[in-house]
């Protein structure tokens, strides 16, 4: 588990702040167990609340250590395969649709006190479900109730499923104790046979304070460009009448710059004209401030 530093960006003028350090508890190469359940190990035996939470499952001697960005892809994948941790394909590629996997992480009791702010981003293929100390906090193309051969429900684009989907979990910060806590994810691909499917769950805290106002949150990936060269596009997006967006670009999904002036949404939609040109590629997403 690391600190950084955080600046404080994306204040309206005349609110109040101070500085934040986020912790991030789970993420790219975290280590885990994983199981692909099936009758033959024992997963499909398995309960919900046997293996989302810190008490080993009982049939622990069947599952395997891995590490996050876990899954499969194909061998020139432009999407996946820059954070594919721990390969798969030949457990699970049209054996399953299936995969399960649990990370623990230690909570000093000290900084647990101070921690505001809890969010989960996910980058998957095609649908999941999250759970922390055996709670679901988050899904996304599930069904309503997951069983251990479940599919997603719909599939899930390639250029999306690569960008981290944010999920504010504030609500569930109660669920975090000092001591061992564990992250729990429910993979479903949408096709046994599917050519694809991975799974990178990244955890965070935070003891942020923003006033009135909350931390920028993505709104929606607007492109995704595989390429150098040029974009020139108008997008228009959901918005919420009276707040503020920014369109942003990044070259690593980590590092985020702006691309141009704040807009005010003066009704529920929003239009973004930009043009860019640039020698990477480039990700795309709408910040609410």
């Amino acid at each position: 588990m690391r600190i950084r530093s955080v600046a404080v960006v994306a204040l309206l003028a005349g609110s109040d702040a101070v500085s934040a350090a986020e912790t991030d508890l789970v993420g790219l190469g975290s280590t885990c167990s994983y199981l692909i359940p099936s009758v033959e190990n024992g997963g499909s035996e398995l309960l919900t609340a046997d293996w989302t939470n810190t008490v080993a499952p009982p049939n622990e001697a069947e599952w395997k250590p891995g590490a996050l960005g876990i899954g499969f892809a194909p061998e020139h994948d432009p999407y996946y395969l820059v954070f594919l941790r721990h390969d798969v394909r030949e457990e699970m590629r049209s054996l399953s649709t299936t995969l399960w996997a649990g990370s623990e992480f230690e909570i000093d009791g000290d900084d647990l006190a101070k921690w505001q702010d809890l969010q989960l981003q996910m980058r998957f293929d095609d649908g999941f479900v999250a759970y922390l100390n055996g709670v679901e906090i988050a899904r996304f193309n599930a069904p309503e109730v997951p069983a251990w051969d479940s599919r997603a429900t719909s599939s899930y684009p390639d250029s999306l499923g690569s960008i981290p989907r944010p999920f504010d979990i504030d609500e569930h910060l109660d669920l975090l104790v000092p001591g061992t806590n564990v992250l729990s994810i429910h993979l479903m691909n949408a096709a046994s046979g599917s050519q694809d499917a991975v799974v990178l769950p990244e955890l965070s805290a935070s003891d942020e304070v923003f006033g009135s106002n909350r931390h920028p949150r993505h709104m929606e990936v607007l492109a995704l460009t595989r390429v150098p060269g040029s974009i020139t596009a108008t997008v228009t997006i959901g918005a919420e009448q009276g707040r503020r967006y920014r369109l942003q670009a990044s070259t690593d999904l980590h590092q985020w710059f702006n691309t141009g002036s704040d807009l005010h949404a003066e009704s529920t939609q929003l239009q973004f004209h930009f043009s860019i040109a640039f020698s990477k590629e480039h990700y795309f997403r709408v910040v609410e401030l």
